[in-house]
């Protein structure tokens, strides 16, 4: 079976995409059975250059400034693989994607690796250290706000160093001794070396003498409060050590590591897991724990110190930390099994769920509208300007400002992943946002730092989620927004199991890990001959109006759609889902579901802005007009329902059914009357 060779950056996973249809099956990685077209994909795939010996490329398992991955070609037709900054053959496969087997011709791959793959070199941390040279000082210093003097005192103490070629954090056994090493990659995930490496905590002092610990849940939450208080100075003698669990989901790791007379702080992240975290610390530290509160504006200790936190802020923080209140059902059974998979939940009793509470901090958006760990689908047609419209949004929320009727519970932090526009384009809607609503100088430094821009046009499916788990750890921000969805989905639209696969395996669990909510930009269906009835389509309709599968109705908690009405610069804002947790009011009073928007009228200013009831031009299609218009039709004397109805039809286009609903508004607003004597709908004139 042959094939055209792969185009960078299409990934090589044996989990993803059909390489040679573009279908979603399981793949076994390199698909050709000849090694020559095997190694043609490869050639392509790494973008591999002609060498004296085979072909040179840069190695995609660490950050390679200069190509230094070798490919040559066994006798027997097995690919060979050799990094020359010491990446092993599984980590280079791990990386594209592949398996080992895909590197064997068909008739050998059930003969085992060891045959064939290289002998990976032995790990060592007296040679990671030795490679942390003083430029890489300098950089880690200026990268982290970490004082020089800091990061010399952790070289001298052999407690960092480079793996492959990426920052690295020793690991150390039972007896002290270093055992491997946990390392950076240049994408922001973590990694450990040499493989079957656990996970063990990062502990600067001495343990077993230390009367206070300091737990963190990142390395560099630990280091920045150490590098501030001093840690490095012999001058000032802090009895106490500092252990970095090296993720939120490694709290229990405290367990049997601390005295149990240990006065313990922890300094949890400003999000969901942090607070499972502290939980799990406090569970399992053998004694009171103590938890610092961190600024809300801050995401972590690391963020605070960079924001300007000085020494006496960290005292004074840790001085009014406060017990932490432990449930005392917490299982002991977890005690005992800290190395198994944590347990599913089984479900709750009804009447132990509560509801939302004002100021609960998983309200993002006013009046539960969206709430962490949820969705938003914001739809419409191609180029109106919905990717405007979303960050002029994002920086309105940014100042806890309202947008288009949507209300902020506070300043929002977001990121921005998208694939639409240039950095240039970004630029020029960021300042026409400005200055369309005339934020001043201190409102635009607050509105354009509360979001951060991560353009991406070219991975999809896993591999953009290995992307986007970074970044979200990274940021930590309320609000992603992913612009536009096709961009990232990597399968065909219109199937569930595409749409389900993406938005509930893949992304549910980063929102509901990183404790934000999403809000996705997506296409409607281009018009179609036989689309003349979604003109009269409503609130609930326009739920379905994004291109694709039910899914994409089904589930987000709230839509919104834009709708073109016929004109150029007005357009109509309808909350397809969820709409009525809006609050939004038309002229009388009365609920509504949908509102006019437009450009913004001085040209050259990319903004959005509300319409006034005059710019609406419907465009032929059916006017969306409200109960004053209906009101306007009916004489003081009054008229009979169908004629009424009649009335509105030939003067005004109103659909029977939009009728009804407009006449039930004036009669429950006390506006309208029917006579018992006449039979006629009258005015009620005030």
């Amino acid at each position: 079976m042959t094939g055209p060779p792969i185009q960078s950056p299409a990934p090589l996973r044996d989990r993803g995409e059909n390489l040679e249809r573009g279908e979603h099956k399981p793949a076994s990685g390199l698909r050709q059975s000849d090694s020559g077209g095997r190694l043609t994909q490869l050639l392509a795939r790494l973008n591999a250059k002609r060498s004296r010996t085979g072909w040179l490329a840069k190695c995609p398992a660490h950050d390679d400034g200069t190509p230094s991955l070798s490919i040559s070609t066994g006798t027997d037709g097995r690919i060979l693989l050799h990094c020359h900054a010491g990446c092993t053959t599984d980590a280079v496969c791990e990386a594209l994607g592949i398996k080992l087997a895909d590197l064997m011709p068909e008739h050998t791959r059930g003969n085992g690796k060891a045959q064939w793959q290289r002998p990976a070199p032995a790990f060592s941390w007296a040679t990671c250290s030795r490679a942390f040279n003083e430029g890489e000082a300098a950089k880690l210093a200026e990268w982290r706000g970490y004082r020089p003097e800091f990061v010399g005192w952790l070289r001298e103490q052999n407690m960092i160093g480079l793996q492959a070629r990426c920052v690295a954090f020793p690991v150390h056994g039972e007896g002290g001794a270093v055992i491997g090493c946990h390392y950076r990659l240049p994408t922001g995930s973590w990694r450990y070396a040499p493989a079957g490496v656990k996970t063990r905590p990062l502990v600067l002092g001495d343990l077993a003498s230390a009367r206070e610990v300091w737990t963190f849940e990142s390395p560099w939450d630990a280091l920045a409060v150490a590098d501030r208080l001093g840690w490095h100075d012999p001058g000032n003698a802090l009895e106490a050590a500092l252990v970095a669990t090296r993720g939120a989901s490694n709290g229990k790791l405290v367990a049997g590591l601390l005295r149990p007379d240990a006065i313990v702080t922890a300094w949890p992240q400003n999000d969901q897991p942090g607070r499972k975290w502290l939980a799990d610390v406090a569970r399992f530290a053998g004694g009171p724990v103590r938890a610092v509160a961190l600024p809300n504006e801050h995401k972590d200790a690391n963020d605070w110190t960079q924001g300007g936190a000085t020494a006496e802020d960290l005292r004074a923080a840790m001085e009014f930390a406060s017990i932490v209140d432990v449930n005392p059902a917490a299982p002991e059974a977890e005690a005992t099994a800290l190395d198994q998979p944590e347990a599913v939940s089984l479900g709750k009793p009804l009447a132990e769920l509560r509801t939302r509470q004002p100021g609960d901090d998983s309200e993002l958006l006013r009046h539960g509208y969206l709430c962490r760990g949820a969705g938003l689908l914001l739809v419409g047609p191609t180029g109106i300007g919905k990717s405007s419209l979303a960050l002029q949004t994002a920086l309105c929320w940014g100042l806890g400002r309202e947008a288009f009727g949507i209300v902020p519970t506070r300043p929002l932090r977001s990121l921005l992943v998208q694939a639409e526009n240039s950095p240039e384009d970004l630029a020029e809607v960021r300042d026409g946002v400005l200055r369309g609503l005339g934020f001043s100088p201190e409102q635009a430094a607050t509105a354009t730092g509360a979001i951060v821009v991560l353009s991406e046009d070219s991975r999809t499916g896993p591999v953009f989620f290995d992307l986007l788990s970074a970044a979200l750890e990274a940021h930590r921000p309320d609000l992603l927004w992913l612009d536009p969805l096709l961009a990232y989905l990597g399968g065909d639209v219109s199937k569930q199991e595409i749409c389900t696969t993406f938005l509930r395996n893949h992304l549910n669990p980063l929102l509901h890990q990183f404790g934000c909510a999403v809000i996705i930009v997506h296409h409607v269906n281009k018009p179609a001959a036989n689309a003349k009835s979604k003109p009269d389509w409503r609130a609930g309709d326009l739920a379905y109006l994004g291109s694709g599968s039910a899914e994409l109705a089904n589930w987000p908690r709230a839509v919104l759609a834009m709708r073109n009405i016929g004109s150029h610069e007005v357009f109509e804002l309808v909350a397809g889902k969820r709409g009525g947790r809006l609050g939004w009011t038309d002229a009388v009073g009365l609920r509504t579901y949908a509102r006019h928007i437009a450009h913004h009228r001085e040209p050259g200013i990319i903004c959005w802005r509300e319409a006034n009831a005059d710019e609406v031009n419907q465009g032929g299609r059916p006017a969306m007009h409200g109960a004053d218009d209906l009101l306007d039709l009916l004489p003081p004397e009054g008229l009979a329902s169908s004629d009424w109805a009649k009335l509105a039809k030939s003067e005004s286009g109103v659909s029977e059914r939009w009728f009804f609903k407009l006449r039930k508004q004036l009669e429950n607003a006390d506006r309208i009357v029917k006579s018992k004597v006449t039979g006629r709908w009258q005015p009620i004139l005030k």
